[in-house]
């Protein structure tokens, strides 16, 4: 049967964990996070040539040559993994016709390495996922739920009492700062794109476990910290996700506490405004024109300036009739905006640097193991009936359909990393526990 991982020591097998796991969770939680924000970003850093994610790609490379060489039928039964095969290589094929077209190696690296490249290291990391047993991938999920559940009480210590972590440095006269000089404030370290998918872990766990929620109000520290500094879109979108993961609960009838849900995230809430009010209200300050305005897109700075991007990838792909197959992994300038400025190595509009890179053929390709993804947790929703699988359907679902208004802003369709690697590796789980009798408890 089907257990939801949980994040209880006791739960954790660390006998049965080998060095090579431990190297696996530096790979796919330690480094991306520089250890939880205890390195700076120096540490690593070398302009044009190193920096963490690059490291942590690296280090990924290593993964399936290291470990038990076991079989890896599961890897080829993960939902969407061969779609993503394809992607990997056609971005090994791009680089290389990039390079025979005349591009320099360290360009073609500089612009691969920042947002292109993951989906290589998603299938580096679930190719050694996929060898190794039920019990020690589970152990692998509880470990990276304590270190997520670490990482947000850190971001809440630093918030409150101003010690520095590497997590975000962001003082609160500086905030302040910001928001009389109409700027926004984004240098959020503290928030790596694993909380969406650990936010929603935390959040069925609290649907789920009996006995132990106290446990489990983690979740309610990581959906509150993102309204306490100024990226909105980060706020928005996780409260989306969390009422779409709380709505198919209760349609799905998985828990009795989901009915008291709403009140208790509610009082979560207060408790937090009654301690740092001025925080939430710099988020309302930064939200309120446009609710007065109608909440358009199209009356927020920052909507308008990725239009741009965007509208500037597609410009360029159509005169220069690469819509298809993209320009490579180059760097585009554009005589409107600062040369200093590219967008293909920038994050404001991941979008747009992939129809830049890889055209629409590369667009189509990113997004179709979310949809394969989703497809599976929809029949599963409706078909099975364990609690606990249908819970963490919810979740997926409800994070995957919660990024699809942000598709500007998203990072779901670059960092694979974040999106779809913790949800490959239930996957595994699921595929395993179905393989043999299996039960982690």
């Amino acid at each position: 049967m089907f257990v939801l991982p949980s994040l209880y020591k006791s739960e954790i097998p660390y006998a049965r964990m080998t060095l090579a796991d431990w190297y696996f969770i530096i790979t796919i939680y330690l480094m991306p996070t520089c250890f939880i924000g205890f390195l700076p970003d120096a540490f690593v850093y070398m302009p044009g040539i190193m920096d963490y994610r690059f490291l942590t790609f690296l280090l990924a490379l290593l993964l399936p040559f290291i470990g038990a060489r076991s079989s890896i039928v599961d890897f080829w039964k993960i939902p969407g993994i061969k779609i993503l095969s394809l992607l990997g290589m056609t971005v090994i094929i791009r680089a290389f016709w990039t390079y025979i077209e005349g591009t320099d190696f360290f360009e073609i690296v500089a612009v691969l390495r920042w947002n292109l490249i993951w989906p290589l290291y998603a299938m580096c990391v679930l190719h050694y996922a996929s060898r190794i047993s039920c019990e020690r991938l589970y152990a692998i999920l509880r470990i990276f739920l304590i270190l997520f559940s670490v990482h947000v009480s850190l971001a809440a210590i630093s918030l409150i009492t101003g010690i520095d972590f590497f997590l975000n440095k962001n003082a609160l006269i500086k905030t302040e700062q910001f928001i009389e000089a109409g700027l926004s404030n984004t240098n959020l370290k503290s928030f790596p794109l694993h909380i969406f998918t650990g936010t929603a872990f935390l959040f069925i766990l609290f649907l789920r476990a009996e006995g132990k929620k106290i446990k489990n109000l983690f979740f309610f520290v990581a959906i509150a910290l993102p309204f306490l500094f100024t990226r909105r879109m980060y706020s928005i979108v996780l409260s989306f996700q969390t009422a779409v993961i709380y709505f198919l609960s209760v349609f799905t009838k998985t828990n009795r506490i989901a009915l008291r849900t709403p009140i208790i995230i509610i009082f979560i809430f207060m408790i937090f405004y009654t301690i740092e009010p001025l925080r939430f209200n710099v988020w309302f300050d930064k939200i309120s024109p446009a609710i007065e305005e109608g909440i358009a897109p199209e009356n927020v700075a920052t909507y308008v300036f990725r239009t741009k991007l965007l509208a500037n990838a597609f410009e360029s792909a159509i005169e220069n009739k690469r819509l298809i197959w993209g320009h490579g992994y180059e760097r585009e300038y554009d005589i409107t905006r600062e040369r200093g400025y590219s967008y293909a190595l920038g994050e404001d509009a991941p979008i747009a640097s992939v129809i830049f890179c890889e055209g629409m053929a590369g667009l189509i390709l990113r997004i179709l193991p979310y949809l394969i993804l989703i497809w599976h947790n929809l029949r599963r929703l409706i078909s099975n009936d364990e609690i606990n699988m249908r819970l963490y359907s919810c979740a997926v679902i409800g994070v995957i359909i919660s990024q699809i208004p942000a598709y500007l802003q998203t990072a779901a369709i670059t960092h694979f990393e974040y999106f779809y690697v913790p949800f490959a590796i239930v996957e595994l789980i699921i595929l395993k526990l179905n393989n043999v009798d299996y039960s982690p408890e």
